[in-house]
C-alpha cells in the first residue's frame, strides 16, 4: 500500500512473512526507480506489486541479517538482477539465514542469493542512487545486530532502520549472543543526532516519529 509521499518521492509499504516484517518499496516518481528495502518473505508477491505498480528496481538494500527482513531476497533478486547491500558485519548471520528460517517456519525455505553476490561497500552502493537524494547514506546502528544499517533521506527526512526502533519508540532486542547493548545505547544517541522532524520507518510496525525517541 501507499504509505507517504511527497514531490520527488513515495512510499510503499508491505507487510510480510510470520513476523509481518515491512518491506518497502522506496520510489522515485517521476523515473519510477526504485529502491527495494527487506523483501522479508513471499518474494513472487513482491515481485508482482513491482510490476503491477510499474516500478524499476534500481536496488535491494538490507538493514541487516536476521531471516525475517531477507527471505524474499532470492526471487526478487532472480526477477530483477540489482545489487544488494548488506553491512559486511552481518553476513555471517546472512549465511545462517535459511536454516533460521527453516528453523522458525518449520518448513523449507528458499536458498539464498550466494553471499559473494551481495555488496558491502556503502560509497558504490550509493553512487548510483543519489537521484532519490543528493545527500543519501547509510548509517550504521549496531547493538541490535553488529552491522544494522539504515538508510538515511535528509531532504526528505526519512530513515529507514530495520529494528533499531520499534512502535512507540521501544528499542530492537539486545539479548542475542551477537548483540551489545551498550552499542544499542551508543546507537540511540546517535539517532538523537538527527533532525526532530526524521520519520523512522521500522521493521515492523508503523512509522515512528523521531520526537518520540528523543523525548
Amino acid at each position: 500500500m501507499l504509505l507517504t509521499q511527497n514531490d520527488q518521492l513515495s512510499v510503499h509499504q508491505f507487510r510480510v512473512g510470520p513476523l509481518t516484517t515491512n518491506c518497502y518499496f522506496l520510489v522515485h516518481r517521476a523515473t519510477r526507480q526504485t529502491i527495494i528495502i527487506d523483501p522479508g518473505d513471499e518474494g513472487d508477491y513482491l515481485s508482482e506489486q513491482i510490476i503491477q505498480l510499474g516500478l524499476q528496481p534500481t536496488a535491494i538494500f538490507l538493514t541487516h541479517g536476521h531471516a525475517d527482513h531477507l527471505g524474499g531476497l532470492l526471487s526478487v533478486y532472480l526477477n530483477f538482477k540489482v545489487p544488494i547491500f548488506l553491512d559486511q558485519s552481518d553476513i555471517f548471520l546472512y549465511k545462517r539465514a535459511r536454516a533460521t528460517l527453516e528453523h522458525f517456519t518449520h518448513r523449507p525455505a528458499d536458498p539464498l542469493v550466494p553471499a559473494h553476490f551481495l555488496q558491502t561497500d556503502p560509497t558504490a552502493f550509493l553512487r548510483p542512487l543519489t537521484i532519490f537524494d543528493p545527500q543519501i547514506s547509510l548509517i550504521n546502528f549496531p547493538g541490535h545486530t553488529p552491522g544494522l544499517c539504515a538508510l538515511h533521506l535528509p531532504t526528505s527526512d526519512w530513515l529507514f532502520a530495520g529494528d533499531l526502533i520499534f512502535a512507540g519508540g521501544a528499542l530492537g532486542r539486545t539479548d542475542f549472543s551477537y548483540s551489545d547493548a551498550d552499542a544499542m545505547r551508543r546507537s540511540l544517541q546517535r539517532l538523537r543526532h538527527l533532525p526532530a522532524s526524521t520519520t523512522v520507518f521500522p521493521g515492523h510496525d508503523d512509522p515512528v516519529p523521531l520526537t518520540i525517541i528523543s523525548a
